[in-house]
């Protein structure tokens, strides 16, 4: 979000941070999660191996990592910290830190496979949500507001997100629904019919996210999607996490949100064909996509933490070379989602990335903790 906002009227200040909210909210939020956890050596390590670089980020324990593109920044998770920085107007470093949420360590239930999926899913749109709305406050100069703004910002933010919502199950799912039954039949065949409907619907999120890349604020967004792709292929690699040393790692990951939602199409896909013909057989079909949409939403969840599965097994075997191939659509999205950062926003990602594996915000002339920044204001 352009520092230029600031200086608008504070109504059209807010509507304009929630719009951005609401278009980077697919593509960015999508998984945080599903990019927390890289692979396990035989060792029991979380790669990478390598010795302490000198930086304080060297390997010593298992600490993986995952992250966020948010408003001007990069939000990452590591095992206890969650780290948020932010280029603020003034050219500043704003960063936060919080305990990382811990859902599977007060309910092993949350442990479980499939189940890991849906409570990762559950904490990283909560957190998600939760920090692209900080990180827009921070970018546009918003965050020393009155109660009273603060109540209006809330108040069309509770406006905002219901209709987003809304018109998510609408385009993803009432719509796919809608062109199946009308081009093979609400009573025709159930795996052809789901064909179809994803078909479409991979020409909706692919379409969406390219879409929204003409606007110049999201296009800033897929930079720093490629700052904390490049940030988390660094620490990976076992190489200090410093900007410059950031330039020549990968933009792409394979455990990206990116690669999660193609994969979640696929399974809905298919579990659905399924969960369709199945009540076919009994006699039970929809007449109107409403209906199909209804029926299908208490599944969601399930879904969900199937295709979380699904992306841990591809990246545990991604060396295999049928699931090389079966992952590279992830990829190869990926390169509408991100985009090559600025030295600044590797910077930003890197801040975050140093502050969440170590648990201290290290400030300096550039970089200052939030608590100090709001002091300071």
């Amino acid at each position: 979000m352009p520092s230029k906002l600031r200086h608008r009227p504070t109504f059209l200040r807010r509507a304009a941070s929630y719009l951005s909210r609401m278009l980077v909210f697919a593509p960015s939020v999508a998984l945080a999660a599903a990019e927390e956890e890289p692979e396990i050596t035989p060792a029991g390590l979380s790669i990478p191996v390598a010795p302490d670089q000198g930086d304080g980020l060297g390997v010593r324990k298992s600490n993986a990592v995952g992250g966020q593109a948010v408003i001007e920044g990069v939000m990452m998770r590591a095992k206890e910290h969650v780290a948020t920085a932010v280029r603020a107007p003034d050219g500043k470093i704003v960063c936060r830190m919080q305990p990382t949420p811990n859902l599977k360590d007060r309910y092993p239930i949350w442990k479980k496979p499939v189940f890991r999926g849906v409570g990762m899913m559950y904490e990283s749109l909560k957190l998600g949500l939760e920090t692209l709305d900080w990180s827009a406050k921070i970018a546009t100069g918003m965050e020393q507001e009155s109660e009273k703004q603060n109540f209006w910002d809330k108040a069309l933010g509770w406006i905002v997100l219901p209709i987003g919502l809304a018109a998510g199950l609408g385009i993803f799912l009432w719509l796919p629904y809608s062109i199946a039954k009308w081009t093979i039949g609400a009573d025709g065949n159930q795996f052809l019919y789901h064909i179809v409907a994803n078909s479409f619907r991979i020409i909706v999120l692919v379409g969406y996210t390219a879409g929204i890349a003409i606007m110049k604020d999201i296009r800033k967004v897929y930079a720093y999607h490629g700052a904390e792709h490049k940030a988390i292929a660094t620490y990976e690699a076992g190489d200090p996490v410093e900007p410059a040393r950031m330039v020549p790692h990968t933009r792409f990951h394979p455990r990206c949100g990116t690669s999660y939602l193609l994969v979640l199409v696929v399974v809905t896909m298919i579990f659905f064909s399924f969960f369709d013909a199945t009540l076919q057989a009994f006699g039970i079909t929809f007449d109107k996509a409403l209906y199909r949409v209804l029926a299908h939403l208490p599944f969601v969840p399930l879904v969900a933490g199937l295709g979380y599965e699904v992306l841990k097994w591809s990246d545990r075997n991604k060396r295999i070379g049928i699931v090389a191939l079966l992952i590279q659509p992830g990829l190869w999205m990926q390169r509408i989602t991100t985009r090559e950062p600025e030295l600044a926003m590797l910077e930003v990602s890197a801040t975050s990335l140093r502050a969440a594996i170590t648990g201290v915000i290290e400030e300096n002339d550039t970089v200052v903790n939030v608590e100090h920044y709001q002091a300071a204001a």
